[in-house]
């Protein structure tokens, strides 16, 4: 049975993790969805999947893929699969942030809690709701972004967005980051029973040598 990574749903993260992984050697299939070593043709491929954080975990945990690059922001705590890479994937101009429309900005500048009662759209509930709880903004709603989203909409019904931005998506949309929170760091879980298929392709993710995969 071929083993199965998954990679983020998220339309940016989902991007750079494959780049990620182009600039790590390995080639992807978009026609089979599969993942091969360019460095060892020998060795089996693997089947991608994307998939959200959450679902991620669960399928880590139940034993239904061996691997899965995660945002680390949006995994659960209690994940006990092993994290034997953490990175940032995404390029120099790009982060989280939480953005607003341009002819709005001075209303936030000098009052985060002007939030309150307002709508706030996003791909990352957790980080979101840890982050207002911290300034005691209390939203009118927190609408959760998927993969199909169209931001155009987003932006004309939501008061403020927390996502993945960089200067050209902030134009277009004529929004303007509110407060910055860098880029996100993805994690590479493995489960305790990942099959040495599995271990041998993911090897080739390690910046250093001497960090060991333990599964």
């Amino acid at each position: 049975m071929k083993s199965i990574i998954a990679l983020p749903k998220q339309k940016n993260l989902k991007a750079a993790a494959l780049n990620y992984l182009r600039e790590a050697g390995f080639i992807f299939n978009a026609r089979t969805n599969c993942l091969t070593s360019s460095g060892d043709w020998c060795c089996s491929s693997l089947q991608v999947i994307f998939e959200n954080a959450a679902t991620s975990g669960l399928l880590l945990e139940c034993g239904g893929i061996q691997a899965a690059f995660m945002d680390v922001a949006r995994v659960s705590s209690d994940v006990s699969s092993s994290v034997v890479l953490e990175t940032s994937i995404l390029v120099d101009n790009c982060g989280i942030s939480l953005a607003v429309p341009r002819s709005h900005i001075d209303c936030y500048a000098t009052d985060i809690t002007r939030l309150d009662g307002l709508k706030i759209a996003t791909s990352y509930p957790s980080l979101l709701q840890t982050w207002l709880k911290a300034d005691d903004v209390r939203p009118r709603d927190i609408l959760v972004l998927d993969d199909e989203v169209d931001m155009p909409i987003v932006r004309m019904s939501s008061d403020a967005i927390l996502d993945i931005w960089d200067a050209d998506s902030l134009r277009e949309l004529g929004l303007e980051s509110l407060v910055e929170m860098g880029a996100p760091l993805i994690g590479l879980y493995t489960a305790s029973t990942a099959s040495k298929n599995i271990k041998t392709m993911i090897s080739r993710f390690l910046p250093v040598p001497e960090l060991e995969i333990t599964v």
